[in-house]
């Protein structure tokens, strides 16, 4: 198992990330983070040794239970904020647009 690429200090986390875009009947799908009620994009932390590409579609696959393809690079956004645990945090995340190969249906998602 590799190591996901995350850092934790006194003052921040750093999180290296990605997140996949999927819409399904001009809709965005989504998925409640840990039961939590905070929706997000689907997707999670880059590995060690691994491309941003074969992440976005390893986090897809963990998290929906299904396989995708990318249809395009959207871009990298460097984010600062602070989380739910009052934490500094400072991420790199890679966007792609997905394309689902199989039905994914909308049992794991909210649709907004």
């Amino acid at each position: 198992m590799r190591e996901s690429i995350k850092i934790k200090t006194d003052d921040y986390n750093f999180k290296f990330r990605v997140s996949g875009l999927i819409i399904k009947d001009n809709k965005l799908l989504l998925v409640d983070m840990d039961d939590s009620g905070f929706l997000c994009l689907p997707g999670g932390y880059v590995e060690l040794g691994e491309t941003t590409e074969v992440a976005v579609k390893r986090e897809l696959l963990e998290e929906v239970g299904k396989k995708f393809d990318i249809s395009e690079y959207l871009g990298v956004v460097e984010n600062y904020f602070i989380n739910k645990y009052s934490k500094k945090i400072h991420e790199i995340s890679f966007y792609y647009l997905m394309t689902p190969i199989e039905n994914i249906g909308t049992n794991n998602f909210t649709i907004v």
